[in-house]
């Protein structure tokens, strides 16, 4: 098989990749990154900033048979391999591609560790990026369900609190904001955000909030269905994440105020299973979700490559 490689091109290559997702897509890994929803969002225009280290790989037809990404400066990688491309020589040049990027990216002299992660039960992927000098790290992610089947409580803010979905894209800059102040990250940009609510599935009446009684946003949750991906899982899922509560408002029941939330509209979609993922050190979310009923199904994994 002879095939080229080149950059991406804005408003010619997305539904291309988007295609590429799709025949990559099977039951077991429909929602690992990059998902469909994932690609949907991150390849908005809004974020056109963010795609300069995307490399595709493409047969002599010109069909697309790989796609990789390196965030800066985070160094995190992403990749798809079409099915039928695994056995060329394809996933080692992306492996090659990714240190290169990362290696130019440390030119401050500071050393840079390329990461990227992979489900538990992945074991192509695994394989492929342990032999490719990838090191486990400690700790997972975990993917936290339950069941939508039972009565799911009246949320109970504290008096004066409101808790509501937003009211469009005016509110976007509070958006950041909390979500910035929440987590103690700077990430999160308007761009991002942005590119959230104008992704295919984004309803504004499962973007909620919660506003204190000075009209400051002070916690949220982000609620999505997804009819594709369940489609190709079989499954019928509603997500729950990202929750965050600001660090001036924590314990006073406000996540589990917006959680709950969440619940009752995921339940008016018809959902079965909500589910969320966060890290295992996050104890505070872990716990939450205990006591709101979620256990773990399965969960990813964290790996890194130094030089």
């Amino acid at each position: 098989m002879t095939f080229t490689t080149r950059a991406y091109v804005e408003e010619v290559d997305r539904e291309a990749v988007l295609a590429l997702r799709r025949v990559c897509t099977t039951p077991e890994n429909v929602v690992d990154y990059p998902s469909l929803t994932d690609l949907h969002e991150f390849l908005n225009p809004v974020r056109r900033e963010q795609h300069t280290h995307i490399r595709l790989w493409e047969d002599s037809k010109g069909r697309l048979l790989a796609y990789a990404n390196v965030a800066l400066p985070s160094s995190s990688f992403s990749f798809l391999i079409h099915p039928m491309a695994w056995e060329t020589s394809i996933p080692a040049e992306i492996i090659a591609y990714a240190t290169a990027v990362r290696a130019a990216s440390g030119a401050d002299g500071e050393e840079r560790e390329l990461g990227t992660n992979c489900r538990d039960s992945d074991e192509q992927r695994l394989c492929y990026l342990l032999q490719a000098g990838f090191e486990l790290e400690e700790g997972e992610v975990p993917v936290m369900v339950r069941t939508l089947a039972d009565e799911i409580p009246e949320p109970e803010p504290p008096v004066g609190y409101k808790l509501r979905h937003i009211v469009g894209e005016e509110e976007v800059e509070a958006c950041v904001a909390l979500h910035r102040a929440a987590f103690g990250t700077q990430n999160m940009t308007v761009e991002q955000r942005l590119s959230i609510m104008r992704e295919p599935d984004y309803d504004p009446r499962g973007d909620l909030v919660i506003e204190a009684p000075d009209g400051a946003l002070v916690s949220y949750c982000i609620c999505l269905v997804h009819p594709e991906e369940n489609a190709q899982s079989g499954r019928n899922w509603g997500y729950t994440d990202p929750i965050g509560v600001h660090p001036d408002y924590q314990r006073r029941g406000l996540g589990k105020a917006v959680l709950l939330g969440g619940l009752r509209y995921l339940k008016a979609r018809d959902v079965d299973t909500a589910s969320f993922m966060t890290s295992s050190d996050n104890a505070a979310m872990l716990g939450l979700g205990t006591a709101a009923g979620f256990h773990r199904f399965y969960a990813y994994h964290w790996l890194s490559k130094r030089g």
